[in-house]
Parts: structure tokens; sequence; C-alpha cells
């Protein structure tokens, strides 16, 4: 009798393996032993992580769909999103998801998230007016020059010059990075 954190080990190996059709084989053969358990949810976040690693970007996001619990349905649909985005190239769906996410939830990690993505798609506008939002919630390095980087990119030069005193007490011996000076 196998019990659900050995068919997660196996998951696991076989995914740790590049064996993607094993890992979905074992999933779908010892689904019961989650329900069962109770373990529905987790059923559904592991088998939605094997479908996107596979490719199979619709089934994960309808697998994660059966998800009850609002924040780990949330959380897994990025993780799709995110993957598809990797392999294609194709941004758009994992942009719309998080904006209406963050919108519904003002879960500060997705505003991150977001952010993140519009830097790299070179949509500094919004990370410039959330930049305040931002930094009161996630106050890091990473986040202040990310906020920085977009108010320089929207020639919001007395912003940035603003926030980069106020800051300054952040950087090793009180220095700003190169890339912000």
């Amino acid at each position: 009798d196998v019990a659900v954190p050995e068919v997660l080990a196996l998951v696991g190996i076989y995914l740790k393996q590049a064996r993607h059709a094993n890992a979905l084989r074992v999933l779908e053969a010892t689904k019961f032993r989650f329900t069962d358990a109770g373990l529905g949810d987790l059923y559904c976040f592991w088998m939605g992580q094997v479908l996107a690693i596979a490719g199979q970007f619709s089934e994960a996001i309808a697998t994660a769909n059966d998800i009850v619990e609002d924040a780990e349905r949330t959380t897994l649909i990025t993780v799709i999103l995110k993957n598809q985005a990797r392999l294609t190239g194709e941004t758009t769906e994992l942009e719309e998801h998080l904006a209406t996410e963050w919108e519904r939830t003002s879960d500060k990690a997705l505003l991150l998230e977001l952010c993140d993505l519009r830097a790299y798609l070179d949509k500094w506008d919004f990370i410039a007016d959330k930049g305040t939002t931002l930094l009161d919630s996630i106050d890091t390095t990473y986040t202040v020059k990310l906020v920085l980087m977009s108010l320089y990119k929207t020639r919001k030069y007395s912003e940035f010059l603003n926030l980069a005193r106020q800051v300054e007490h952040i950087w090793p011996e009180n220095m700003q990075p190169p890339d912000i000076r």
C-alpha cells in the first residue's frame, strides 16, 4: 500500500529524470490516495505542475481551477503561466492573470511579480505609479532598484532623486550601486 508521500517522491524522481509521462501516469493511478486522505487540492497542485512541465498548459489550468483554496489556486496558475511564457515567449496571459489577481487580492507578492514582468516587457509606467505601494510592503534592495529604474525610465527625475536620497542607507557602505548613480 503506497501512501501520498511515497507517490510524491516517485513523481519527483520522474520529474528530475524528465520522464513527465511517467509522472502523469503515477498521479493519475493514485488520485484516489489523495482524495481518500482529503488531499484533493494537493493532488491538483502536483498534477497541474506536472501537466505544465509537460507543456499541457490548458489541461494544467483546468486542473488548477479545481483547487478549492484560493491562494493555492492563484499560485499554481501563476506558476503554470510563467512556465508557458518561458517556453513560448508569450506573456499576455500571464500579465493579465497577475494584473487581475493583484487587483482582486492586493497581494503584494503578485504586485512584485507583475512589476518584474512589466520591467521585462519595458512597461515602466505601471511600476513608477505603483512604486510606493510596492516599497511600503516589500522594502528590499531589489524592489528599491526596480522602482528607481522605473522612475528614471519614465523621466520622473525629481522623484528618482528624492527616493535615491531616502534610501541611501540601504546600500552597503551607503554607496549607491553604479547602475543607480
